[in-house]
């Protein structure tokens, strides 16, 4: 019998079914952005940087892909991962880009 899926093991799924290239993406910008501390970078980042790696025919039916299957949603997958992960979007009436901050749990 299936038993209902629990949050570390629905972040483990996630990671699995993902392309390679999007945590590849993420895993780059962390990296490049790592200041000692945290690593922070915009959603936007992430987008061409996960396009320039899979270099799709269709850009705009890709990106849709990419929202629709929610391949930017990764906050749990990292947190399994030992990171404190925070994406902060503008709400109505605010004007500035989305963007991902990353911190190490160790350091808590």
């Amino acid at each position: 019998m299936t038993e209902p899926i629990t949050p570390q093991e629905a972040a483990g799924k996630k990671r699995d079914l993902l392309p390679e290239f999007v945590l590849e993406a993420f895993n780059d910008l962390i990296a490049l952005k790592w200041d000692g501390r945290n690593s922070s970078f915009t959603q936007d980042e992430v987008i061409e940087r996960i396009i320039a790696k899979a270099n799709p025919a269709d850009t705009k039916r890709f990106q849709e892909k990419m929202f629709n299957e929610g391949w930017l949603d990764v906050a749990g997958i990292y947190q399994l991962a030992g990171w404190i992960v925070t994406f902060d979007r503008a709400t109505y009436g605010e004007n500035y880009s989305s963007f991902y901050v990353f911190k190490s749990s160790h350091d808590v």
